[in-house]
């Protein structure tokens, strides 16, 4: 091995690392016709050895760097090779390669090979089918630029899936989906599920073709298009909380039902009917509750907390129970910033002193003092900063029934 002299299977190695597994260049490749981003031509300097005295040391490998660039030429003669004429004294005048320069995308793909050449004859057949779904020259590039940009989730479609493409795209009519979930739209030959399971894909498509006033598309433009909103679908709920109702009353009026599942959606509109919502922050302590006059229990939601905006709740008395450490204390906080009504139970000194023997770990604290929280809460939270990483967490699911009990009988005589 030599200080000097690229071989051509180096060189072909440097630039399948650097332009073809790197998806960032890979993308500029792509963008090749468009002078203002195009990164050819690409000059690969051969590093020939720099004078006579250097082959003199090895002649051998210096005939073989020579013969392997003629070789390449003439398997490759549509690249170019720079070569210079130099006088080598004892060798005489030699023709020696000094660069490769590639000028173009195609050029470079037939030196990078079959597996090369397969890719980009897949992307240009996938670019070519969904380029030509714009009916503008403005649309068509608008798609190209997002098809380029959003290369890692275009590449992988098959062949079936962007024909499926094809056929959805021209179908999307704005508001099509009004009062309907996505699934419930009316596509032609095309299942919901594949709509589903390809969204952001459609999404990104669909901003190309029915978003004319984008400019520029990169990520940001994107995010800005909401498929779902455009089509005005209902969104299909994902953070199911658990409802249970703690009498018979508020039982009855949920048609009986002993316990249910409602979006934080849904309970943002929906009120329910209690004079009492109790918030539980995990979901076992939820089974754990007793029977209690006039309460609904809303449970296992943790950090979502959203629903606690409803208006409604502002004429209702409510509670909120969960784990006593900073996450948890957190999590009261921000629940009252949400509804500013919000009273804590059981989540103070009194009850983290009581089950000490009971605390576990907290490694990652949130040092930073919730802006939401009472006077007595922020104390809690300052003295927990203060206690040993496996003593700072007391979980619900650790405070003994009984007490429980009468913690949340006694919740229920306070006033607002």
């Amino acid at each position: 091995m030599t200080a000097w002299g690229k071989l051509p299977k180096e060189v072909v190695d440097e630039l399948n690392r650097r332009y073809w597994q790197n998806i960032g260049k890979f993308k500029q490749l792509l963008k090749g016709n468009m002078p203002q981003k195009t990164i050819f031509p690409i000059v690969v300097p051969l590093k020939p050895p720099t004078s006579g005295k250097v082959i003199a040391q090895d002649t051998q490998s210096f005939q073989a760097f020579v013969k392997a660039w003629q070789a390449f030429e003439g398997d490759y003669p549509n690249l170019n090779i720079q070569w210079q004429t130099k006088n080598l004294g004892f060798l005489g005048e030699q023709k020696i390669p000094t660069k490769l320069i590639i000028n173009d995308l195609p050029k470079l793909t037939e030196m990078l090979g079959q597996s090369a050449t397969q890719r980009i004859s897949s992307l240009q057949e996938k670019f070519q089918q969904l380029v030509q779904l714009g009916k503008t020259t403005d649309v068509q590039k608008r798609i190209f630029d997002n098809l380029i940009s959003y290369l890692e989730m275009i590449e992988p479609l098959s062949d079936l899936q962007v024909i499926k493409l094809t056929k959805l795209l021209p179908q999307l009519k704005v508001a099509m989906g009004k009062g309907n979930y996505l699934r419930a739209i009316n596509i032609e030959g095309i299942d919901t599920k594949f709509i589903e399971n390809n969204l952001k894909v459609i999404e990104i498509l669909a901003e190309s073709l029915y978003s004319p006033t984008q400019q520029t598309i990169d990520n940001a433009s994107i995010a800005e298009f909401d498929l779902l909103n455009w089509l005005r679908c209902e969104i299909k709920p994902k953070d199911w909380l658990f409802v249970r109702p703690l009498c018979e009353q508020s039982k009855t009026a949920l048609a009986n039902l002993p316990i249910l599942k409602l979006s934080s959606q849904t309970l943002l509109s929906y009120e329910l009917p209690a004079k009492n919502i109790l918030v539980i922050e995990n979901e076992m302590p939820c089974f754990m509750l007793p029977h209690l006059p006039n309460t609904i229990a809303v449970a296992g939601g943790g950090k979502n907390l959203t629903w606690l905006k409803a208006e409604w709740l502002k004429a209702k008395k409510v509670g909120y129970w969960g784990d006593i450490d900073s996450e948890g204390l957190a999590m009261l906080s921000d629940a009252r910033r949400k509804c500013p009504n919000i009273q804590s139970i059981m989540m103070d000194k009194t009850t983290y002193d009581l089950y000490e023997g009971s605390r576990g770990d907290e490694p990652i604290f949130t040092k930073s003092v919730p802006e939401f929280l009472q006077k007595e809460e922020t104390e809690l939270f300052e003295f927990i900063a203060q206690q040993e990483i496996n003593q700072r967490r007391l979980e619900q699911e650790f405070i003994a029934q009984d007490y429980m009990i009468a913690e949340l009988h006694k919740w229920l005589l306070t006033n607002i």
